[in-house]
Formats: structure tokens, sequence, C-alpha cells
């Protein structure tokens, strides 16, 4: 945890010496509370204790738990049977998970995160749609259209926020975004005053198409984030 957010209480710190002393008092039993890394019931990773999770990965059931505050992750997992354990801490906001399996099975992992097809594909749509809606507030032709505009660059924001590729693209480049949208939304609200309430015959109904369409889909991605 930084410095930055000790005041406020919010979290524990500790240190990988620290977490190495519980790890061994774990493998020895003598620590309290052993219990809890007893499964009891099924999860997604296997099955599951008391927050502790057990996994089989190849010829070893491993024991683990990680978490993460304030832009840090913290990975421990341990392999009772062989009396061993592995203690990984990462001052980002990237889990380090497999880095921390890969040690504790006696190898190396190279590699970081990864986003799947789905994930870039989803990124790469909500760009678009971003850049539609900065090209649109930069150009607005009545205050109908100004405000899908709005919406649909909120929309856009809202499921990078949630969805985006943050565990390998660093979380900068979506505040560095959100403020050059800002910026243009900013700029568009200035010609509010003097833009007509819809473009004028067919146009208007696009515009109000484009404002419900826009206002349905941030309503949804709000909902579901």
């Amino acid at each position: 945890m930084g410095e930055g957010f000790a005041p406020s209480g919010t979290s524990a710190v500790s240190t990988a010496a620290d977490l190495g002393r519980f790890a061994a008092a774990v493998l020895a039993g003598t620590a309290p509370g052993a219990a809890a890394l007893d499964p009891v019931a099924d999860a997604d990773a296997g099955r599951i204790g008391l927050a502790w999770s057990v996994t089989e990965i190849g010829d070893r059931v491993v024991t683990w738990h990680n978490g993460g505050t304030g832009g840090h992750r913290t990975m421990l997992a341990l392999d009772r049977e062989a009396g061993e354990a592995v203690v990984v801490l990462n001052d980002t906001d990237r889990w380090i998970d497999e880095q921390a399996i890969a040690l504790l099975r006696g190898g190396t992992a190279t590699g970081g995160p990864e986003v799947g097809t789905v994930g870039w594909t989803t990124a790469a749509a909500m760009v678009v749609v971003l850049a539609g809606s900065v090209a649109m507030l930069l150009r607005p032709r009545s205050r109908l259209y100004l405000l899908g505009a709005v919406a649909l660059g909120l929309f856009a924001l809202t499921v990078l926020l949630v969805s985006g590729p943050w565990a390998v693209v660093p979380g900068a480049v979506w505040t560095g975004a959100a403020a050059a949208w800002l910026a243009c939304a900013g700029l568009g609200a200035r010609r509010w005053p003097a833009l007509p309430g819809g473009s004028g015959g067919l146009r208007t109904a696009g515009d109000v198409v484009t404002l419900v369409f826009g206002a349905v889909l941030l309503a949804a991605a709000v909902v579901t984030a």
C-alpha cells in the first residue's frame, strides 16, 4: 500500500518478509486459523476454504490467496504437501498469479497477463465509438445530436473502464482519453445556446434515434458495470 493511503486506515500493511514468516507458519501448522485453508465448497478455480482457493495444477495441489489495493498486487501460493510457498508482491495494478504459480512449480513465467480476442475487440469497438462521439461533439448540428454524442461517449468510457485491457495497458491511457473527451464535450457545450433543438426534417428523427440509442447503451453499461 502506498504511503498516501496510510492515513485513511483502509488497508493492512505487510512486507515480503512478514508474508514469508506467515507462510512458514502455515506450512508448519502453527499459524492460527489454519483450518481456513481446508476446502469446504466448490469454486471456479477448484475448491475453496475460508477465502483460500485450492487448485490442482499439474501434479500439485496449490493453496493460494491473492489481493490488491492502492495500485499494488500480492499473491501467496502454497504447496502444503511439498512444504513449499511463494510470495510475490507487485507495485502496479497488474495481477501476478501466473508468476507465483510458475515459481512454486519450479519454473519461470516470463510472460505477463494476457487479454483475449474478445477483450481486444471490445476495446477497439469502444475506441471507435469514442472517436465518433468526439467528432459529433466538435461538430454538433443540434441539441439533440449533442446530447446523443455525450451519451455515446459516456457509454464508451464506461465500457472501457470496466472491461478495458488494463492488465496490459496502463490505466493512465483511460484517464488521458477521458480528459480529452471531456475537453471536447466542453467545446460542444459552449455551442449549446446557438444550436437548434433538432436538425430539421428527417435529421431530427435521426437525432432522436441517436440520443435514445446512446442513452439505452449508457444505462445498460452502468447497470452491468
